[in-house]
């Protein structure tokens, strides 16, 4: 079966916006993912800061 030029150019612009959307998604992804563990990690490292100044404290009055 032969397809006119309007068919062929809807398919052309079909396919590429279809990659668009496709490399849109993943550097989406890949950017949340990133930012998502650098976030975690931060928070970690905050409340372990926290955590160890609690402690240390505690440890102070009971030592004294």
């Amino acid at each position: 079966m032969r397809y006119g030029i309007i068919a062929k150019l809807f398919f052309a612009l079909f396919a590429i916006c279809m990659l668009v959307v496709i490399n849109m998604q993943q550097g989406v992804r890949v950017s949340f993912e990133y930012r998502f563990i650098y976030y975690i990690k931060r928070s970690n490292t905050q409340r372990i800061s926290l955590l160890g100044n609690v402690l240390a404290e505690q440890y102070a009055l009971q030592v004294s």
